[in-house]
């Protein structure tokens, strides 16, 4: 019998060819998922420092029957205080001067990514609350910018115009928008308060693992 070589050599190769398209989609396989992987811990991480800045912080936090919120830029300074967030904290002390002002617009841009990334990376009512409590974060940091930005035009007020201290108050409707900032604080202490008292972060870590 004579030994058709033309078949077996087509066959070795054609099961060649399967072989390095399955060991190629299961590289491929690895790959995605070590990616996944690496995305979810980096956008949970900057979730997790913003939780522990809030929780370090938030009983100072308070504006409500205090009058102008004169600490704002102490606070923020607490609120902005890691790695992460750090490149703005000085931000406030000068508002809408350059560069500070372009760093921070870019970090809020940042936050607001982050926040959309979650709602992708994770699943279930988990991904949407953490993803909330991010975008909320960002909410109050960019209503105490604006505070301190209004802080600063009624100082400057006062000064040219030697108006008294509650005329400027009233002059510039500060009470609106210390209101406005106290509605942020309110909405993200009502995001973490839900985040601790359902376990968010831990249900979080169960879908980062591979």
């Amino acid at each position: 019998m004579q030994i058709r070589w033309e078949i077996i050599l087509s066959f070795v190769t054609a099961i060649t060819a399967i072989v390095a398209l399955v060991q190629t989609q299961r590289q491929m396989s690895i790959s995605n998922k070590q990616s996944l992987f690496e995305k979810r811990i980096e956008a949970y991480l900057v979730a997790k420092g913003l939780l522990q800045l809030f929780k370090e912080n938030q009983r100072s936090l308070s504006c409500k029957d205090k009058g102008p919120f004169m600490a704002i830029e102490v606070d923020f300074a607490w609120l902005t205080n890691n790695s992460f967030l750090e490149s703005i904290t000085d931000s406030i002390g000068a508002p809408l001067e350059m560069p500070g002002h372009r760093i921070y617009l870019m970090k809020m841009e940042e936050i607001k990514t982050v926040s959309t990334e979650i709602r992708f990376l994770f699943s279930g009512k988990e991904a949407y609350k953490l993803a909330e409590y991010v975008l909320s974060y960002q909410e109050l940091l960019t209503q105490m910018y604006k505070y301190k930005i209004l802080l600063v035009n009624m100082h400057e007020a006062s000064e040219k115009y030697n108006w008294d201290f509650e005329y400027t108050l009233t002059k510039f409707d500060e009470a609106q928008q210390r209101s406005e900032l106290q509605s942020a604080l309110d909405k993200l202490q009502q995001a973490f308060t839900y985040i601790e008292n359902k376990n968010v972060e831990d249900k979080i870590e169960m879908q980062i693992k591979l």
